[in-house]
């Protein structure tokens, strides 16, 4: 089976966040994530979970291996995030690659993301 059906046939729809950040009124910048554009079919494999503590309450974090077609992804970097239907649940890009040599984007090309989740972060 390829790359391309696997995204096809069990692939998740989400939405591409991007961050921007802006100073409130006291002088502070404050860092929001804006959806950016419209969903994309990505195809996600989790890894072996793990906790970590933040602010002293633990937070269960997972990194992923997501697979998204060369064409749907030729717009997203390091430091978006995917989010699907459960809000609560985003998946920040932390790096991708594109594992063949083609010349540019088309049907079969894909994009392999490094994405790390963390639950209950906004």
């Amino acid at each position: 089976m390829s790359v391309d059906s696997l995204i096809a046939r069990f692939g998740q729809s989400l939405e591409i966040y991007s961050l921007t950040v802006s100073v409130d009124a006291g002088g502070a910048p404050t860092k929001t994530y804006l959806s950016s554009e419209g969903p994309i079919t990505v195809y996600l494999q989790p890894a072996t979970p793990n906790e970590s503590i933040l602010n002293g309450a633990i937070r269960a974090s997972t990194s992923l291996t997501a697979y998204v077609n060369a064409v749907d992804g030729t717009n997203l970097a390091t430091g978006q995030r995917l989010v699907g239907g459960d809000p609560s649940i985003m998946y920040e890009i932390t790096g991708f690659r594109r594992p063949d040599m083609r010349s540019g984007p088309d049907k079969m090309a894909y994009f392999i993301l490094a994405l790390t989740t963390v639950e209950g972060q906004e």
